[in-house]
Protein backbone atom coordinates (compact mmCIF):
# COMPACT_ATOMS: atom_id res chain seq x y z
CA UNK A 1 0.00 0.00 0.00
CA UNK A 2 1.33 3.51 -0.56
CA UNK A 3 0.72 6.31 1.43
CA UNK A 4 -1.49 9.16 -0.16
CA UNK A 5 -2.43 12.90 0.85
CA UNK A 6 -6.05 14.08 -1.12
CA UNK A 7 -5.81 17.85 -0.29
CA UNK A 8 -8.66 19.94 -1.47
CA UNK A 9 -10.28 23.01 0.63
CA UNK A 10 -14.19 21.68 -0.06
CA UNK A 11 -15.00 18.40 1.69
CA UNK A 12 -17.44 16.84 -0.93
CA UNK A 13 -14.12 16.62 -3.43
CA UNK A 14 -12.07 15.41 -0.88
CA UNK A 15 -14.34 12.60 -0.57
CA UNK A 16 -15.02 12.15 -3.49
CA UNK A 17 -11.94 10.95 -4.58
CA UNK A 18 -11.49 9.09 -1.60
CA UNK A 19 -14.66 6.94 -2.52
CA UNK A 20 -13.15 6.22 -6.16
CA UNK A 21 -9.90 4.86 -4.59
CA UNK A 22 -12.08 2.65 -2.20
CA UNK A 23 -14.30 1.67 -4.85
CA UNK A 24 -12.02 0.43 -7.46
CA UNK A 25 -9.68 -0.87 -4.34
CA UNK A 26 -6.75 0.78 -5.48
CA UNK A 27 -3.63 0.42 -3.29
CA UNK A 28 -3.65 3.54 -1.91
CA UNK A 29 -3.77 4.30 1.94
CA UNK A 30 -5.49 7.44 1.98
CA UNK A 31 -5.07 10.65 4.47
CA UNK A 32 -6.66 14.37 4.17
CA UNK A 33 -6.07 17.53 4.30
CA UNK A 34 -8.17 20.85 3.63
CA UNK A 35 -5.48 23.43 2.28
CA UNK A 36 -1.83 23.34 1.76
CA UNK A 37 -0.84 24.70 5.22
CA UNK A 38 -2.43 21.60 6.61
CA UNK A 39 -1.15 19.25 4.42
CA UNK A 40 2.86 20.21 4.58
CA UNK A 41 2.35 19.60 8.22
CA UNK A 42 1.08 16.54 7.61
CA UNK A 43 3.39 15.47 5.17
CA UNK A 44 6.76 16.74 7.49
CA UNK A 45 5.00 14.54 10.29
CA UNK A 46 4.21 11.24 7.88
CA UNK A 47 5.80 11.38 4.56
CA UNK A 48 3.43 9.97 1.61
CA UNK A 49 4.17 8.32 -1.81
CA UNK A 50 1.81 9.99 -3.69
CA UNK A 51 0.32 13.82 -2.96
CA UNK A 52 -3.28 14.70 -4.97
CA UNK A 53 -3.95 18.28 -4.42
CA UNK A 54 -6.52 20.81 -5.49
CA UNK A 55 -5.11 23.89 -7.01
CA UNK A 56 -7.02 26.73 -6.21
CA UNK A 57 -6.77 26.58 -2.45
CA UNK A 58 -7.02 29.18 0.74
CA UNK A 59 -3.56 29.84 2.88
CA UNK A 60 -1.42 27.90 0.27
CA UNK A 61 -2.51 27.04 -3.37
CA UNK A 62 -1.88 23.57 -4.63
CA UNK A 63 1.26 24.71 -6.76
CA UNK A 64 3.07 26.24 -3.71
CA UNK A 65 2.21 23.04 -1.51
CA UNK A 66 3.90 21.27 -4.60
CA UNK A 67 6.95 23.16 -5.19
CA UNK A 68 7.39 23.40 -0.86
CA UNK A 69 6.73 19.39 -0.58
CA UNK A 70 8.61 18.63 -3.20
CA UNK A 71 11.39 20.42 -2.47
CA UNK A 72 11.53 18.39 1.06
CA UNK A 73 10.22 15.05 -0.28
CA UNK A 74 11.72 14.77 -3.44
CA UNK A 75 10.66 11.22 -4.23
CA UNK A 76 7.29 12.21 -3.96
CA UNK A 77 4.28 12.02 -6.98
CA UNK A 78 2.17 14.62 -7.29
CA UNK A 79 -0.98 14.77 -9.34
CA UNK A 80 -2.88 18.30 -9.31
CA UNK A 81 -6.57 18.12 -9.78
CA UNK A 82 -7.74 21.64 -11.36
CA UNK A 83 -10.80 23.02 -12.80
CA UNK A 84 -11.17 24.23 -16.79
CA UNK A 85 -10.08 27.69 -16.31
CA UNK A 86 -7.21 27.14 -14.26
CA UNK A 87 -6.58 23.87 -16.67
CA UNK A 88 -3.66 25.86 -18.87
CA UNK A 89 -1.86 27.01 -15.46
CA UNK A 90 -2.15 23.90 -14.18
CA UNK A 91 -0.40 22.35 -17.31
CA UNK A 92 2.81 24.54 -17.01
CA UNK A 93 3.52 23.34 -13.16
CA UNK A 94 4.46 20.01 -14.81
CA UNK A 95 8.43 21.78 -15.19
CA UNK A 96 7.87 21.79 -11.32
CA UNK A 97 8.71 17.88 -11.25
CA UNK A 98 4.58 17.69 -11.20
CA UNK A 99 3.46 13.66 -12.46
CA UNK A 100 0.05 14.26 -13.80
CA UNK A 101 -3.18 16.15 -13.25
CA UNK A 102 -6.78 15.98 -13.64
CA UNK A 103 -9.65 18.11 -15.14
CA UNK A 104 -12.40 18.98 -13.14
CA UNK A 105 -15.16 17.24 -12.99
CA UNK A 106 -13.15 14.04 -12.53
CA UNK A 107 -13.94 11.83 -14.80
CA UNK A 108 -13.54 7.96 -13.48
CA UNK A 109 -11.93 6.06 -16.84
CA UNK A 110 -9.77 9.66 -16.62
CA UNK A 111 -9.16 8.80 -12.71
CA UNK A 112 -8.52 5.62 -13.27
CA UNK A 113 -5.80 5.71 -16.59
CA UNK A 114 -3.74 8.58 -14.38
CA UNK A 115 -3.81 6.47 -11.14
CA UNK A 116 -2.86 3.37 -12.46
CA UNK A 117 0.10 4.82 -14.27
CA UNK A 118 1.09 6.41 -11.14
CA UNK A 119 0.81 3.48 -9.40
CA UNK A 120 3.11 1.69 -11.93
CA UNK A 121 5.61 4.60 -11.20
CA UNK A 122 5.55 3.99 -7.53
CA UNK A 123 5.74 0.03 -8.03
CA UNK A 124 9.08 0.18 -10.46
CA UNK A 125 10.38 3.45 -7.44
CA UNK A 126 9.76 1.03 -4.98
CA UNK A 127 11.49 -2.14 -6.44
CA UNK A 128 14.36 -0.10 -7.35
CA UNK A 129 14.94 1.12 -3.59
CA UNK A 130 14.62 -2.88 -2.56
CA UNK A 131 17.22 -3.44 -4.76
CA UNK A 132 19.34 -1.11 -3.65
CA UNK A 133 18.70 -1.47 0.03
CA UNK A 134 19.52 -5.59 -0.62
CA UNK A 135 23.34 -4.56 -2.63
CA UNK A 136 23.56 -1.81 0.17
CA UNK A 137 23.28 -4.55 2.77
CA UNK A 138 24.90 -6.92 1.10
CA UNK A 139 28.01 -4.57 0.61
CA UNK A 140 27.80 -3.91 4.53
CA UNK A 141 27.91 -7.31 5.45
CA UNK A 142 30.32 -8.31 3.26
CA UNK A 143 32.65 -5.26 4.62
CA UNK A 144 32.12 -6.18 7.90
CA UNK A 145 33.11 -9.85 7.73
CA UNK A 146 36.67 -9.28 6.05
CA UNK A 147 37.39 -6.63 8.96
CA UNK A 148 36.19 -9.40 11.28
CA UNK A 149 38.13 -12.07 9.69
CA UNK A 150 41.06 -9.71 10.44
CA UNK A 151 41.61 -7.54 7.15
CA UNK A 152 43.65 -4.61 7.91
CA UNK A 153 41.21 -1.13 7.84
CA UNK A 154 43.26 0.43 5.55
CA UNK A 155 43.71 -2.62 3.00
CA UNK A 156 39.91 -2.95 2.85
CA UNK A 157 39.12 0.63 2.27
CA UNK A 158 41.63 0.42 -1.00
CA UNK A 159 39.11 -2.19 -2.35
CA UNK A 160 36.89 -0.04 -2.89
CA UNK A 161 36.60 2.62 -5.70
CA UNK A 162 35.67 5.42 -4.00
CA UNK A 163 35.81 6.68 -0.10
CA UNK A 164 32.62 7.32 0.78
CA UNK A 165 31.91 3.39 -0.13
CA UNK A 166 33.24 2.95 3.29
CA UNK A 167 32.06 5.75 5.56
CA UNK A 168 28.40 3.47 6.63
CA UNK A 169 31.98 2.20 9.39
CA UNK A 170 31.90 5.68 10.99
CA UNK A 171 28.22 5.62 11.57
CA UNK A 172 28.16 2.60 14.14
CA UNK A 173 27.86 3.38 17.69
CA UNK A 174 28.24 -0.01 19.51
CA UNK A 175 28.37 -3.80 19.25
CA UNK A 176 26.83 -6.84 20.60
CA UNK A 177 28.48 -10.28 20.12
CA UNK A 178 26.30 -13.67 20.39
CA UNK A 179 27.71 -16.54 21.58
CA UNK A 180 25.18 -19.94 21.36
CA UNK A 181 26.59 -23.12 23.27
CA UNK A 182 23.70 -24.49 20.83
CA UNK A 183 23.83 -24.17 16.85
CA UNK A 184 21.14 -21.74 17.22
CA UNK A 185 21.30 -19.95 13.98
CA UNK A 186 21.92 -22.98 11.82
CA UNK A 187 19.17 -24.91 13.40
CA UNK A 188 16.01 -23.10 13.91
CA UNK A 189 14.50 -19.52 12.43
CA UNK A 190 16.51 -17.68 15.53
CA UNK A 191 18.09 -15.18 13.47
CA UNK A 192 14.76 -14.02 11.71
CA UNK A 193 13.10 -13.96 14.73
CA UNK A 194 15.61 -12.00 16.52
CA UNK A 195 15.69 -9.32 13.72
CA UNK A 196 12.25 -8.98 13.97
CA UNK A 197 12.51 -8.37 17.45
CA UNK A 198 14.77 -5.48 16.83
CA UNK A 199 12.87 -3.91 14.40
CA UNK A 200 10.23 -4.08 16.33
CA UNK A 201 11.47 -3.34 19.84
CA UNK A 202 14.27 -1.42 19.69
CA UNK A 203 13.90 1.38 17.38
CA UNK A 204 17.42 1.72 16.22
CA UNK A 205 18.64 0.93 12.63
CA UNK A 206 21.20 -1.62 12.68
CA UNK A 207 23.15 -4.45 11.02
CA UNK A 208 22.73 -8.31 11.82
CA UNK A 209 25.64 -10.28 10.65
CA UNK A 210 26.05 -14.10 11.11
CA UNK A 211 29.21 -14.83 11.89
CA UNK A 212 28.08 -18.78 12.46
CA UNK A 213 25.78 -20.91 13.18
CA UNK A 214 26.45 -20.67 16.82
CA UNK A 215 27.70 -16.72 16.62
CA UNK A 216 26.00 -13.06 15.32
CA UNK A 217 27.01 -9.56 15.81
CA UNK A 218 24.57 -6.77 15.65
CA UNK A 219 26.36 -3.25 15.22
CA UNK A 220 23.97 -0.26 16.07
CA UNK A 221 23.72 2.98 14.40
CA UNK A 222 22.62 5.56 16.37
CA UNK A 223 22.52 6.23 20.17
CA UNK A 224 19.06 5.27 22.37
CA UNK A 225 17.05 8.13 23.48
CA UNK A 226 17.79 6.55 27.25
CA UNK A 227 19.35 3.70 28.95
CA UNK A 228 21.74 3.23 27.12
CA UNK A 229 22.68 0.44 24.86
CA UNK A 230 23.23 -1.68 28.48
CA UNK A 231 19.84 -1.71 28.91
CA UNK A 232 19.35 -2.77 25.24
CA UNK A 233 21.77 -5.89 25.62
CA UNK A 234 19.33 -6.93 29.50
CA UNK A 235 15.91 -6.37 27.77
CA UNK A 236 17.21 -8.25 24.77
CA UNK A 237 18.89 -11.01 26.65
CA UNK A 238 15.92 -11.46 28.79
CA UNK A 239 14.09 -12.30 25.66
CA UNK A 240 16.23 -14.05 24.02
CA UNK A 241 16.14 -16.39 27.18
CA UNK A 242 12.61 -16.61 27.23
CA UNK A 243 12.02 -17.24 23.96
CA UNK A 244 14.87 -19.90 22.72
CA UNK A 245 15.80 -21.19 25.99
CA UNK A 246 20.03 -21.76 24.66
CA UNK A 247 22.62 -21.24 26.96
CA UNK A 248 24.32 -17.56 25.46
CA UNK A 249 26.29 -14.81 26.11
CA UNK A 250 26.09 -11.00 25.24
CA UNK A 251 29.09 -9.24 24.74
CA UNK A 252 28.88 -5.46 24.86
CA UNK A 253 31.05 -2.46 22.89
CA UNK A 254 31.82 0.65 24.75
CA UNK A 255 31.00 3.63 22.96
CA UNK A 256 32.12 3.78 19.00
CA UNK A 257 32.78 6.83 17.05
CA UNK A 258 34.68 5.67 13.93
CA UNK A 259 36.05 2.76 12.23
CA UNK A 260 39.29 2.41 13.86
CA UNK A 261 37.19 1.85 17.15
CA UNK A 262 34.95 -0.60 15.38
CA UNK A 263 37.76 -2.69 14.63
CA UNK A 264 39.48 -2.46 18.04
CA UNK A 265 35.98 -3.38 19.90
CA UNK A 266 35.30 -6.80 17.54
CA UNK A 267 38.88 -7.48 19.20
CA UNK A 268 37.89 -6.63 22.91
CA UNK A 269 34.50 -8.41 22.39
CA UNK A 270 35.93 -11.54 20.95
CA UNK A 271 38.67 -11.68 24.18
CA UNK A 272 35.56 -11.13 26.50
CA UNK A 273 33.89 -14.20 24.73
CA UNK A 274 36.94 -16.44 25.13
CA UNK A 275 36.79 -15.84 29.05
CA UNK A 276 32.83 -15.90 29.39
CA UNK A 277 33.20 -19.63 30.87
CA UNK A 278 35.11 -17.78 34.22
CA UNK A 279 32.22 -15.42 33.99
CA UNK A 280 28.75 -15.64 36.73
CA UNK A 281 27.24 -13.03 34.80
CA UNK A 282 25.74 -13.66 31.03
CA UNK A 283 25.91 -10.06 29.84
CA UNK A 284 29.72 -8.89 29.47
CA UNK A 285 30.73 -5.09 29.08
CA UNK A 286 33.59 -4.03 27.27
CA UNK A 287 34.05 -0.71 29.52
CA UNK A 288 33.04 -2.67 32.80
CA UNK A 289 35.58 -4.47 34.92
CA UNK A 290 33.57 -7.93 34.29
CA UNK A 291 34.17 -10.36 37.53
CA UNK A 292 35.69 -13.55 36.12
CA UNK A 293 36.02 -14.90 39.78
CA UNK A 294 39.91 -16.05 41.21
CA UNK A 295 41.27 -16.81 37.39
CA UNK A 296 44.93 -18.38 37.05
CA UNK A 297 47.86 -16.60 35.88
CA UNK A 298 49.03 -16.50 32.66
CA UNK A 299 51.39 -19.23 33.37
CA UNK A 300 49.29 -21.15 35.04
CA UNK A 301 46.67 -21.20 32.12
CA UNK A 302 49.28 -21.82 29.48
CA UNK A 303 50.36 -25.18 32.17
CA UNK A 304 47.08 -26.46 32.16
CA UNK A 305 46.65 -25.94 28.27
CA UNK A 306 49.95 -28.35 27.97
CA UNK A 307 48.47 -30.52 30.22
CA UNK A 308 45.19 -31.56 27.99
CA UNK A 309 47.39 -30.94 24.77
CA UNK A 310 50.32 -33.78 26.13
CA UNK A 311 47.66 -36.14 27.27
CA UNK A 312 45.82 -35.71 24.07
CA UNK A 313 48.68 -36.39 22.50
CA UNK A 314 49.67 -39.46 24.56
CA UNK A 315 52.99 -37.51 25.44
CA UNK A 316 52.78 -38.65 28.98
CA UNK A 317 56.44 -37.61 30.24
CA UNK A 318 55.86 -34.19 29.30
CA UNK A 319 52.29 -34.44 30.54
CA UNK A 320 53.20 -35.37 34.51
CA UNK A 321 56.27 -32.94 34.19
CA UNK A 322 53.36 -30.14 33.43
CA UNK A 323 51.48 -31.72 36.73
CA UNK A 324 54.67 -31.29 38.36
CA UNK A 325 55.21 -27.51 37.46
CA UNK A 326 51.26 -26.89 38.31
CA UNK A 327 52.31 -28.74 41.43
CA UNK A 328 54.45 -25.73 41.99
CA UNK A 329 52.52 -23.17 40.47
CA UNK A 330 49.68 -23.00 42.62
CA UNK A 331 50.64 -21.43 46.01
CA UNK A 332 48.77 -23.69 48.66
CA UNK A 333 47.31 -20.43 50.28
CA UNK A 334 46.10 -18.63 47.18
CA UNK A 335 42.45 -19.24 45.73
CA UNK A 336 42.11 -20.41 42.61
CA UNK A 337 39.02 -20.97 39.72
CA UNK A 338 37.97 -24.43 41.41
CA UNK A 339 35.05 -24.85 39.13
CA UNK A 340 37.35 -24.17 36.00
CA UNK A 341 40.39 -25.87 36.74
CA UNK A 342 38.60 -29.16 38.69
CA UNK A 343 36.23 -29.30 35.18
CA UNK A 344 39.55 -29.36 33.09
CA UNK A 345 41.10 -32.43 35.22
CA UNK A 346 37.78 -34.10 34.95
CA UNK A 347 38.18 -33.90 31.53
CA UNK A 348 41.42 -35.12 31.30
CA UNK A 349 40.52 -38.17 33.38
CA UNK A 350 37.83 -38.97 31.25
CA UNK A 351 40.46 -38.94 28.43
CA UNK A 352 42.70 -41.21 30.40
CA UNK A 353 39.60 -43.72 31.10
CA UNK A 354 38.58 -44.23 28.23
CA UNK A 355 41.65 -45.76 27.32
CA UNK A 356 41.94 -47.68 30.70
CA UNK A 357 38.85 -50.69 30.22
CA UNK A 358 39.77 -52.66 33.07
CA UNK A 359 39.09 -49.45 35.30
CA UNK A 360 35.09 -49.95 36.64
CA UNK A 361 32.50 -48.01 35.92
CA UNK A 362 32.28 -47.30 40.11
CA UNK A 363 36.00 -47.04 40.09
CA UNK A 364 35.89 -44.32 37.39
CA UNK A 365 32.96 -42.34 39.42
CA UNK A 366 34.86 -42.23 42.79
CA UNK A 367 37.60 -40.83 40.77
CA UNK A 368 35.49 -37.64 39.05
CA UNK A 369 33.76 -36.89 42.75
CA UNK A 370 37.30 -36.80 44.60
CA UNK A 371 38.55 -34.58 41.95
CA UNK A 372 35.46 -32.07 42.15
CA UNK A 373 36.23 -32.30 46.08
CA UNK A 374 40.06 -31.48 45.91
CA UNK A 375 41.16 -28.20 47.84
CA UNK A 376 44.41 -27.78 46.11
CA UNK A 377 46.18 -28.45 42.91
CA UNK A 378 48.46 -31.04 44.86
CA UNK A 379 45.40 -33.19 45.33
CA UNK A 380 43.79 -33.06 41.77
CA UNK A 381 47.92 -34.24 40.91
CA UNK A 382 48.14 -37.12 43.25
CA UNK A 383 44.58 -38.36 41.54
CA UNK A 384 46.05 -37.96 38.00
CA UNK A 385 48.78 -39.23 38.23
CA UNK A 386 48.14 -43.03 39.50
CA UNK A 387 45.78 -43.62 35.99
CA UNK A 388 48.01 -41.72 33.94
CA UNK A 389 51.04 -43.90 34.44
CA UNK A 390 48.72 -46.75 33.92
CA UNK A 391 47.90 -45.83 30.24
CA UNK A 392 51.90 -44.41 29.98
CA UNK A 393 52.66 -48.16 30.75
CA UNK A 394 50.24 -49.63 28.02
CA UNK A 395 50.82 -47.42 25.16
CA UNK A 396 54.28 -46.59 23.28
CA UNK A 397 54.12 -43.26 21.87
CA UNK A 398 55.45 -43.14 17.95
CA UNK A 399 57.83 -40.15 17.42
CA UNK A 400 55.59 -37.38 15.88
CA UNK A 401 52.54 -38.71 16.31
CA UNK A 402 51.18 -35.06 17.25
CA UNK A 403 47.68 -34.04 18.85
CA UNK A 404 44.54 -36.31 18.06
CA UNK A 405 41.87 -34.10 19.05
CA UNK A 406 41.50 -32.36 15.31
CA UNK A 407 41.78 -35.81 13.39
CA UNK A 408 39.04 -37.01 16.42
CA UNK A 409 36.70 -34.30 15.65
CA UNK A 410 36.91 -34.44 12.11
CA UNK A 411 35.86 -38.13 12.43
CA UNK A 412 33.39 -37.79 14.45
CA UNK A 413 31.94 -34.52 12.24
CA UNK A 414 31.82 -36.68 8.95
CA UNK A 415 29.81 -39.72 10.68
CA UNK A 416 27.52 -37.05 11.92
CA UNK A 417 27.19 -33.76 10.36
CA UNK A 418 23.35 -34.75 9.71
CA UNK A 419 23.01 -34.12 13.35
CA UNK A 420 22.59 -30.98 16.00
CA UNK A 421 26.85 -30.36 16.29
CA UNK A 422 26.94 -27.84 19.14
CA UNK A 423 30.28 -27.46 20.38
CA UNK A 424 29.02 -28.50 23.89
CA UNK A 425 28.31 -32.16 22.23
CA UNK A 426 31.55 -32.31 20.11
CA UNK A 427 33.64 -31.51 23.01
CA UNK A 428 31.85 -33.84 25.14
CA UNK A 429 32.48 -36.85 22.49
CA UNK A 430 36.08 -35.73 22.38
CA UNK A 431 36.01 -35.48 26.49
CA UNK A 432 37.39 -32.22 26.12
CA UNK A 433 36.33 -29.13 27.54
CA UNK A 434 34.07 -26.46 24.79
CA UNK A 435 36.91 -23.67 25.16
CA UNK A 436 40.18 -25.50 24.99
CA UNK A 437 38.86 -27.70 22.31
CA UNK A 438 37.60 -24.65 20.21
CA UNK A 439 41.52 -23.17 20.76
CA UNK A 440 43.29 -26.41 19.83
CA UNK A 441 41.20 -27.48 16.91
CA UNK A 442 41.88 -23.87 15.76
CA UNK A 443 45.53 -24.18 16.09
CA UNK A 444 46.03 -27.54 14.67
CA UNK A 445 44.29 -26.85 11.34
CA UNK A 446 44.34 -23.17 11.23
CA UNK A 447 40.80 -22.54 10.75
CA UNK A 448 37.73 -22.65 13.15
CA UNK A 449 35.85 -25.40 14.12
CA UNK A 450 32.29 -23.66 13.04
CA UNK A 451 34.05 -23.24 9.50
CA UNK A 452 35.42 -26.86 9.14
CA UNK A 453 31.56 -27.96 9.83
CA UNK A 454 29.85 -25.43 7.73
CA UNK A 455 32.44 -26.17 4.75
CA UNK A 456 31.88 -29.95 4.68
CA UNK A 457 27.82 -29.64 5.32
CA UNK A 458 28.36 -27.31 1.80
CA UNK A 459 30.54 -30.14 0.06
CA UNK A 460 28.13 -32.67 1.04
CA UNK A 461 25.66 -30.45 -0.22
CA UNK A 462 27.33 -29.98 -3.50
CA UNK A 463 27.57 -33.67 -3.93
CA UNK A 464 23.49 -34.10 -3.31
CA UNK A 465 22.57 -31.34 -5.85
CA UNK A 466 25.01 -32.90 -8.45
CA UNK A 467 24.09 -36.61 -7.81
CA UNK A 468 20.25 -36.74 -6.93
CA UNK A 469 17.39 -35.08 -7.94
CA UNK A 470 16.19 -34.04 -4.02
CA UNK A 471 14.53 -31.13 -3.42
CA UNK A 472 16.26 -28.37 -1.58
CA UNK A 473 14.48 -28.46 1.44
CA UNK A 474 15.46 -32.46 1.48
CA UNK A 475 18.81 -31.21 1.22
CA UNK A 476 19.11 -28.75 3.58
CA UNK A 477 17.81 -31.01 5.90
CA UNK A 478 20.39 -34.12 5.00
CA UNK A 479 23.06 -31.93 5.34
CA UNK A 480 22.50 -30.86 9.19
CA UNK A 481 20.06 -27.31 8.84
CA UNK A 482 16.64 -27.23 9.27
CA UNK A 483 16.14 -23.47 8.24
CA UNK A 484 15.77 -23.50 4.38
CA UNK A 485 16.27 -19.99 3.71
CA UNK A 486 19.62 -19.53 5.91
CA UNK A 487 20.88 -23.21 4.32
CA UNK A 488 20.42 -21.49 0.83
CA UNK A 489 22.07 -18.29 2.13
CA UNK A 490 24.89 -19.95 2.96
CA UNK A 491 25.66 -21.65 0.18
CA UNK A 492 25.45 -18.87 -1.87
CA UNK A 493 27.99 -17.45 0.58
CA UNK A 494 30.27 -20.54 -0.02
CA UNK A 495 29.74 -20.54 -4.33
CA UNK A 496 28.35 -17.80 -5.13
CA UNK A 497 25.39 -18.99 -6.64
CA UNK A 498 22.00 -20.48 -5.22
CA UNK A 499 21.56 -24.26 -4.96
CA UNK A 500 19.26 -23.95 -8.11
CA UNK A 501 22.19 -22.48 -9.87
CA UNK A 502 24.46 -24.54 -9.19
CA UNK A 503 22.30 -27.76 -9.93
CA UNK A 504 21.49 -26.66 -13.02
CA UNK A 505 25.54 -25.61 -13.86
CA UNK A 506 26.48 -28.58 -12.43
CA UNK A 507 24.15 -30.73 -14.80
CA UNK A 508 24.79 -28.53 -17.93
CA UNK A 509 21.51 -27.20 -17.90
CA UNK A 510 22.04 -23.68 -17.04
CA UNK A 511 23.30 -22.66 -20.70
CA UNK A 512 20.22 -24.71 -22.07
CA UNK A 513 18.05 -22.63 -20.06
CA UNK A 514 19.59 -19.59 -21.17
CA UNK A 515 19.94 -20.33 -24.93
CA UNK A 516 16.26 -21.30 -24.85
Amino acid sequence: MFQTLIVDDERIEREGLKKLIQRFQLPLRVSLATNGQEALEQLRARPADLLLTDVRMPFMDGLELSKRALAEHPHLKVVLVSGFSEFEYARTALQLGISDYLLKPVQVSEFLSTMNKVIAGLRASASQKEEQLLRDQYMREHTLMMLVNGMPLESLRQRFQKAEDTLFLDSYRSVFMLEFENLCFGKSDAGERLVAYLEREIGLPFDFIYLGDSSGMILFRGAPASGGFAAIAERLYGWMASVFGYIFCIAVSGSIGQAQELVRAFGELEALLENRFFSQSRVLYANKQTDFGSLPTELEEELLEQLQTMVAGRRFPQAKECLNRLRASFPSHRPFSHIYVKSIFSKILAEVLKDLPDVSAQRSYQLVTRIYKAGSIAELADLLLPPLEALEERESLSAGSGSRVSELVKQYVYAHYQEDLSLKSLASAVFLSPQYLSSVFKKETGGGLAKFIKDYRMKKAQELLRKTNKKIHTVCAEVGYSNESYFCKSFRECFGVSPEKYRLQSTGKAGEEDAG
